[in-house]
């Protein structure tokens, strides 16, 4: 489990910029989260967070935020350079814990416009690295 902390060291260095071929890669595999920080502090993610990550096809997403779906997709402006549509998603409801993870996971994904893949996955960043959000396999 992740410790909730407001400090943290960024992301940065930690994979290469995104290409279109790196995410491309990447598509219609099922990615989970585990590093979320909201504006320099770290989310306690429990093991079965719920939180996950899918490239659809080029420039869609969808996935699950700890309860409900969502969907959206992004534009890679640049290596490693991300912009971000509107996400949609289902409207159900969960327990408070959960619905507080999801708002804070589809208020923070929203905020980074870095894009690095890894061995094992993607992390997205804000420029400043104080919104940072990993995806493992």
């Amino acid at each position: 489990m992740s410790s909730g902390c407001s400090h943290f060291k960024p992301a940065a260095g930690s994979g290469k910029p995104a290409t279109e071929q790196s995410l491309a890669a990447l598509e219609n595999v099922d990615l989970n989260c585990v590093r979320l920080v909201d504006d320099g502090t770290a989310a306690k993610l429990p093991p079965d967070a719920g939180i996950t990550f899918r490239i659809t096809g080029p420039g869609k997403v969808a996935g699950r935020a700890a309860v409900n779906r969502y969907f959206g997709g992004y534009t890679l402006v640049g290596p490693g350079a991300v912009t971000w549509t509107p996400f949609g998603s289902t409207r159900m409801a969960g327990p408070p814990e959960r619905m507080i993870l999801e708002n804070q996971f589809l208020q923070t994904l929203p905020k980074t416009t870095q894009a690095d893949t890894t061995a094992n996955g993607l992390i997205f960043q804000s420029a400043d690295g104080r919104n940072v959000v990993e995806f493992r396999r």
